[in-house]
This record gives structure tokens, C-alpha cells and sequence, in this order.
């Protein structure tokens, strides 16, 4: 079995007035799905960190960083993500390597105290 390697898929909106004006029922139904596929695929240990910026500009962006066994693996996977397949999200496939990581100062849990 190959070792897998890290990847880092940069999503984007089709429709970038989306976070302005709302989504569609459609829309919200199919990245309510995305998110249950990515919450399954992190419990799973394949993905290991989502997260979205916090504007609601065009310029809007999220991340998730998996591992896969091969690039085409990992374009599979982006592909079949539901927000990719039915056209609500575009993502870029770029390998990737965390370099350091603490898991804790990842949790959004996390109270950040103020200095």
C-alpha cells in the first residue's frame, strides 16, 4: 500500500453573492450534505481540518486538508464532495504538508482569552 500524502482543497462559491443574499433550499440542502460527508470523512481520520473564512464577501474561502494514497485519489475525493458535483462550490487541489500542528488550539470549542 502506497503512503499517503497530504492535500489541502481551497473551495470557492459558484455564486459568490451567496453568504449576501442566502442559499437557495437547494443549495442549502447539498452543503448540508457536504458538511455530514466531511464530518464523517474527519471521524474517519481521512480529513483532518475544515474551516471557512468569516466574511460573507465574494472573496469568501474555505480549506479542508486530507490525506489520499495518490493525487488522483485525492482529486476523487474533491470531486465527489456534493458542493463540487452539483456546482454550489469549485475547490483547487494543491499537495500539501502541515508543518506544526497542536490539536487543542485547533478545537473551535477553544475560548481564546483576551490579554
Amino acid at each position: 500500500m502506497a503512503e499517503k500524502r497530504q492535500y489541502v482543497g481551497r473551495y470557492t462559491l459558484a455564486r459568490p453573492d451567496m453568504l449576501a443574499t442566502g442559499p437557495t433550499p437547494r443549495e442549502n440542502a447539498i452543503i448540508a450534505t457536504h458538511a455530514a460527508r466531511l464530518q464523517r470523512l474527519t471521524e474517519a481520520g481521512t480529513v483532518a481540518l475544515v474551516g471557512r473564512t468569516m466574511t460573507t464577501t465574494p472573496d469568501w474561502w474555505a480549506i479542508a486538508i486530507f490525506c489520499a494514497e495518490s493525487d488522483e485519489a485525492a482529486r476523487a475525493l474533491i470531486a465527489e464532495d456534493p458542493c463540487i458535483a452539483q456546482g454550489v462550490m469549485q475547490a483547487e487541489l494543491f499537495p500539501f504538508q502541515v508543518l506544526t500542528l497542536k490539536p487543542e488550539s485547533a478545537d473551535p470549542r477553544r475560548v481564546f482569552a483576551r490579554a
